[in-house]
């Protein structure tokens, strides 16, 4: 049984023979072009001296009838791991072992103190990797990452029905030197080497042990379907499992993997040193849909809320951090399951809390702002109809004088209205008229959209009509199209009654009615397309608890009575489900002039976007519009569902698809 989520599989037997033939090599990279993988010169260097170590440690083992595995895909990710073995031990449980695998010396290994002054960290160093030194998670946390990731995401692990353990293995390092340990067996490693041990050279008899006692029961390639046929079901998600994060003593929620780890531990590093910074600390943190914002946002804010910092006049103090955020809804979901009165409800908060007239200069230590791209021109005071603008310090500028670190969570293309206007540039030059410091991190692995790359890279292609050079396969991810959004409704109720998590969202080209309908009671169906018709989410005008069924605008994305409402990309950013469809209006349809997508300024309803007295668009409508689209497209973990209102866009997409010819 072939499997597209690994570049090599085979038995023991025939893996021994592919490597004295010298056939891995060739084998993997076929693979890798049947699945669009262009591998690097460095990479296939690595996966040519892999194998002969993975034949060297099960020759020492001397089992019989495990199961090698090169290069698996994790689920929902673009990130692989090196190599797994399967087999039963000699009791007849069935076990896995993943190994991440190193090709390190002595030499190109540093810890991150002695390499580039940096404070020593507890899963961080630096490591010759691709031709320059990097700093680089310690292979044990990347190990540990990797094991908490299959725990979460496979069935048959989280039923126990398979037993999985995770390590790393340096086969040309060396733990003893004649001055003592290495690095990578320092003193602050040691937790993580108790968790998922790191092997080395000199350790390959030790590592081969455990082979021998996970593996000797054979049956490796039963073991290997079973994984493989294992149901995908996240047991942790976010949203779900944030109030665990601030729990004193709850293990670790959630595990970051590959560029996650730098970008936590960049933030981490400037809210350690700020005793000793005189100058204002900017980090920014890109990352398109899915790479894991938030989750590293949370991750440093539950870090830092536990810790304490030495001043100079040697007092201990507790770190003044704060999560902020524009989106409502996104701080209703994270503190919806922490209790009444737990302290670090106080610290999630709304922009607006950081208004010069509310917050004094310098008071905050560490202000994490989440979904940067909403900062708005100003800061605004009051609501409705009352609200106005507060025009003697822009918003960005608050936030600077407001803490001695502010990070940035940032995606440049999900700009949606003319008055959030945060962006790369405008936080750089903000930084640059305050005096400010700024580093920058990119997170590039994402953990959405099934980990389809190639779908989210044809979003961005199709929408902003740029050419379409990439491929979705139906294996790859589950976009569908529907020929009416009731059939599309209907499917998206089902996956809720089958336990997922599953919304409809539409742009904004219906009213959004401020009152219920006066003869049914009930909320106004404004979303009319033929014969269905569904009401948008909750109007904030709307006075009491919704009528039954409903919810209010905020509980949109998260409580589950909001799959009978419609959510616009003002609930539905920020947040993700198993499942989304989307309705593509007439605010985007098709010319055929230039065979291309054009926005559409006479179906929008969005009162940002256009002058409801005089019917024109704001400038920057046509990008919000394509930006809009992008973000509602990318909300789907399993699959996005869509329906077009334009029957030309809908075949005009499915054109673009090669699953569709």
């Amino acid at each position: 049984m072939r499997n597209s989520q690994v570049l090599y599989q085979a038995t023991q037997e025939q893996f021994f023979s592919d490597v004295q033939a010298g056939r891995i090599l060739e084998k993997m990279e076929f693979e890798a072009q049947n699945q669009q993988l262009a591998p690097s010169e460095s990479e296939k260097k690595s996966w040519r001296n892999n194998a002969p170590a993975i034949k060297e440690l099960l020759e020492k083992s001397k089992v019989r009838g495990a199961y090698v595995v090169f290069e698996y895909l994790l689920p929902r990710s673009t990130k692989r791991v090196d190599c797994m073995l399967f087999g039963e031990d000699a009791k007849g449980a069935k076990n896995v072992l993943h190994i991440e695998l190193k090709q390190w010396s002595n030499e190109t290994v540093h810890d991150t103190q002695t390499a580039a002054n940096f404070e020593i960290k507890e899963d961080e160093l630096q490591a010759l990797t691709g031709g320059e030194l990097r700093v680089v998670a310690h292979p044990s946390q990347q190990a540990r990452g990797y094991n908490g990731y299959l725990s979460d995401f496979l069935e048959v692990i989280q039923s126990g029905e398979v037993k999985i353990r995770g390590c790393s293995y340096c086969y040309n390092y060396l733990r003893h030197l004649p001055g003592g340990e290495s690095t990578l067996y320092a003193s602050q490693f040691r937790k993580l080497q108790e968790e998922c041990r790191t092997y080395a050279k000199d350790e390959t008899s030790l590592l081969a042990e455990e082979i021998s006692w996970l593996f000797d029961g054979g049956n490796g390639q039963t073991v290997f379907e079973t994984v493989m046929n294992s149901d995908i079901r996240q047991s942790k998600k976010l949203l779900d499992s944030v109030g665990n994060m601030f729990t004193e003593g709850m293990p670790k929620e959630f595990h970051l993997l590959e560029d996650q780890i730098p970008a936590r531990n960049e933030i981490l590093d400037k809210a350690r040193k700020l005793v000793n910074q005189t100058k204002k600390q900017i980090i920014i943190v890109h990352g398109g849909p899915g790479t894991g914002k938030t989750v590293i946002a949370l991750d440093v804010l539950s870090e830092l809320a536990r810790s304490c910092y030495t001043s100079t006049n040697g007092k201990r103090h507790r770190y003044n951090v704060h999560y902020a955020t524009k989106s409502a809804s996104l701080i209703g979901a994270i503190t919806r399951n922490m209790p009444p009165g737990h302290p670090v409800r106080n610290v999630i908060t709304n922009l607006q809390e950081f208004n010069p007239r509310l917050c004094s200069p310098g008071g905050i230590d560490v202000l994490l702002v989440d979904e940067a791209h909403r900062i708005e021109d100003y800061f605004s005071e009051g609501k409705g109809k009352f609200r106005q603008k507060v025009r003697n310090v822009s918003q960005i500028d608050g936030l600077i004088m407001a803490a001695r670190v502010l990070v940035v969570f940032i995606d440049d293309k999900q700009a949606i209205r003319k008055n959030e206007i945060g962006n790369t540039g405008m936080v750089r030059e903000a930084a640059s008229r305050n005096g400010a410091d700024i580093s920058e991190v990119t997170l590039s692995s994402q953990f959405r959209c099934n980990g389809s790359d190639n779908y989210l890279d044809w979003i961005d292609q199709v929408l902003y009509n740029r050419p379409v050079t990439v491929r979705v396969d139906r294996d790859e991810y589950a976009l569908r199209f529907f020929d009416s959004p009731d059939e599309m409704y209907r499917q998206l109720l089902r996956h809720q009654k089958e336990g997922y998590s599953a919304r409809l969202t539409a742009g904004f080209c219906w009213p959004w009615s401020d009152h219920l309908d006066p003869v049914t009671g009930s909320l106004v169906r404004d979303v009319v397309i033929d014969d269905f018709a569904m009401p948008w989410e909750t109007h904030y005008d709307i006075k009491g608890n919704p009528p039954t069924g409903y919810v209010r605008y905020y509980e949109w994305a998260y409580v589950p009575n909001g799959i009978n409402q419609i959510g616009c990309i003002y609930t539905a950013q920020g947040f993700e489900f198993d499942y989304c469809g989307v309705i593509i209006a007439n605010d985007l349809i098709y010319k055929s002039s230039d065979d291309s997508l054009v926005t559409n300024a006479s179906a929008c309803q969005d009162p940002t976007l256009k002058n409801k007295q005089t019917g024109k668009v704001y400038p920057g409508y046509d990008e919000y519009v394509r930006n809009i689209y992008r973000v509602l497209l990318s909300r789907g973990i399993k699959g996005t569902y869509v329906y077009c209102c334009d029957s030309n866009v809908r075949d005009y997409l499915k054109r673009k698809l090669s699953i569709n010819k």
